[in-house]
């Protein structure tokens, strides 16, 4: 793994505690599921109002997505011959760009998985009654961190060129 000596704590505990988060959304899917109504949130508009509704089974798909998101980044973190760098891969620059593609994305795993969590739990808090609304600067927040962080790494990836 040509990042291993590269790991900072802040990737170490990045990757702790992504599965954990991963874990809270799919066990929690499940442990209150049989209390669901029939009928639950399935979509909010951007100001985190409910605007579709669904069966209760549709609570279980983003926990199975961030499930298989973190599965597939977890086997692909270590695996940089398999990424889509923004610039051509030399000799010179593949070490630096490996651990900046390894470093990305472990960050995006987390803030997915910190994502589907939140999506997760509200609709759940929603459908028992507990709140109304989801808190729509949570959600854009988590997104625009998403972006800023992808743009980031990207610039310091084309100055590897």
């Amino acid at each position: 793994m040509p990042c291993a000596n590269r790991r900072t704590v802040v990737d170490i505990l990045i990757e702790a505690v992504t599965p954990i988060i991963v874990l809270i959304t799919v066990v929690a899917s499940m442990v209150y599921y049989r209390g669901l109504p029939d009928t639950i949130p399935t979509h909010y508009s951007a100001l985190g109002e409910v605007d579709g509704y669904g069966d209760k089974t549709m609570i279980l798909i983003l926990p199975l997505i961030a499930l298989v998101t973190y599965i597939v980044i977890v086997l692909l973190k270590n695996r940089p011959h398999l990424y889509n760098f923004p610039v051509k891969v030399t000799k010179a620059n593949s070490t630096k760009l490996f651990c900046l593609g390894r470093k990305m994305i472990i960050r995006s795993n987390l803030l997915m998985g910190v994502l589907f969590c939140e999506i997760t739990l509200t609709t759940i808090r929603i459908a028992y009654g507990k709140i109304q609304q989801e808190n729509p600067y949570i959600t854009w927040i988590i997104v625009a961190l998403l972006i800023i962080m992808t743009i980031y790494y990207m610039l310091k990836m084309y100055a590897l060129r």
